[in-house]
């Protein structure tokens, strides 16, 4: 009997793997740990320091993003990337380069994988943190981060790592990585604080061209094209001198005709890229009698001011025609409305731009001069313009807030001890008419007490 034996093992065939030269030169970016490490720490300084201000909202987190971020990682990402392009230079490489098959451009582009993608996604990292860290630790009150903004900066930091890497190939001066990013430095500064000029712009006009550029205004939201725009500007000069620089001179010059475009959208919008947000300015109102009022996207803070108020409330709560409200309304900037818009009856909250933790005396006294001439005060005019008389203004102003408010010994102060020796019905008629005379506006029928 005879048995069959297995037939032969056919040796196994290996397939090569599929070559991945994007993959291949992202992973030669080793500098990417440096230049994320700086965005990371610089942007987590700005975020994490002591602020003046009443509270860290989603705009000042993208200010921080691009002071911390961009003013530090956007030079970094400039010398890196100038190292990274002249690579082939240092190694000797060049003319094997240029003898792959593929076209110039191409074979660039995928060099300057690194130089684009790594800063990129080390600002997106960056931004990641920076968001998270601001809703935890600061717990902005209302909105939201701004999603094109984010990616108009990303491209920001790609179209800086572009440029640096297109000067390391035509430069090939061993210093043109750290003359490049400071002089990136200096022109995006001197855009951002309008000291460059140009023929045809003001400096202040150009501001608007700058990735530094920051925008305090907490009740604002930019417009929906702004960062798309922006994102025009930046990417356009980038690819246009990376079509340049590999002869592609009709590609470049539509390029540069994007980005200019782009930029003059930029310039000719200018304040208007921001407009305030109707749901950043609803007024939020306590239950107390007059009511206190601020903007919704301050309206964490509401109970701690009521208390600081609560002094120059519970004395007007019971005065004929005193001030119903006081109300916190935002300043206008270059001229555009706020969304505010107080009534004919409501005193107006003094600009909470001051610590107002470490000082809550001056809230309870400005606000208390504030409602003195609610009627009568503008508040785009210092207040020894106001008509009403500075004795009565001031002596009423140190009634409400008697602690933080002390006029000098003059003619408001003697107005003042004349009201505090009324007996309370007869000080509280004198008020009453006081309040119908400045709410008014009519001075001249305020009577001495």
């Amino acid at each position: 009997m005879t048995t069959l034996s297995p037939p032969p093992k056919t040796a196994r065939v290996t397939r090569p793997r599929p070559a991945r030269p994007v993959r291949t030169e992202a992973r030669r970016g080793w500098w990417a740990a440096l230049v994320t490490l700086v965005l990371l720490l610089g942007t987590l300084f700005e975020v994490l320091s002591p602020r003046d201000n009443l509270v860290f909202s989603w705009v000042w987190a993208h200010d921080a993003l691009r002071t911390g971020g961009l003013l530090l990682g956007g030079p970094f990402a400039i010398a890196a990337g100038c190292w990274h392009g002249g690579r082939e230079r240092r190694r000797g490489t060049g003319e094997l380069f240029s003898s792959v098959s593929a076209s110039p451009l191409r074979r660039t582009a995928l060099a300057a994988t690194p130089a684009v993608l790594w800063p990129v996604l080390g600002y997106l990292l960056t931004a990641a943190v920076c968001l998270a860290v601001t809703w935890l630790k600061w717990d902005p009150s209302y909105g939201h981060p701004f999603p094109t903004l984010i990616a108009a900066d990303a491209v920001a930091m790609g179209s800086l790592g572009m440029l640096g890497f297109v000067a390391g190939r035509v430069f090939p001066w061993v210093f043109t990585g750290p003359v490049l990013a400071g002089s990136a430095n200096v022109v995006m500064v001197g855009l951002t604080d309008g000291d460059i000029a140009s023929p045809l712009v003001a400096g202040d006009e150009l501001k608007w061209l700058s990735p530094l550029l920051e925008h305090w205004s907490p009740w604002d939201a930019p417009a929906w094209w702004f960062g798309p725009a922006a994102a025009l500007w930046f990417g356009g000069l980038a690819v246009a001198a990376l079509l340049l620089h590999t002869g592609v001179r009709r590609g470049a010059a539509a390029s540069f005709a994007v980005a200019l475009v782009s930029g003059s959208v930029l310039i000719g919008t200018g304040d208007g890229l921001w407009h305030a947000d109707p749901g950043a300015t609803a007024l939020v109102c306590d239950g107390g009698k007059p009511q206190v009022c601020m903007v919704r996207v301050h309206q964490r803070y509401l109970p701690e001011i009521s208390k600081m108020l609560k002094g120059v409330t519970g004395r007007l709560r019971h005065i004929p025609n005193a001030p119903e409200r006081i109300v916190e309304v935002p300043p206008a900037e270059a001229g555009r409305p706020v969304g505010v818009d107080p009534r004919k009856h409501d005193s107006v909250l003094e600009e909470l731009s001051i610590n107002f933790r470490d000082l809550p005396e001056v809230i309870a006294g400005n606000q208390a001069f504030s409602a003195a001439e609610y009627g009568c005060r503008d508040e785009w005019k210092p207040d020894d313009t106001s008509p009403v008389p500075d004795k009565y203004r001031g002596a009423v102003a140190a009634w409400l807030a008697p602690s933080e408010w002390k006029p000098d010994r003059g003619p408001a102060h003697k107005v003042l001890e004349r009201i505090k020796a009324m007996p309370e019905r007869e000080r509280t008629a004198w008020l009453g008419d006081y309040f119908a005379a400045v709410r008014g506006c009519r001075p001249d029928r305020i009577e001495a007490p």
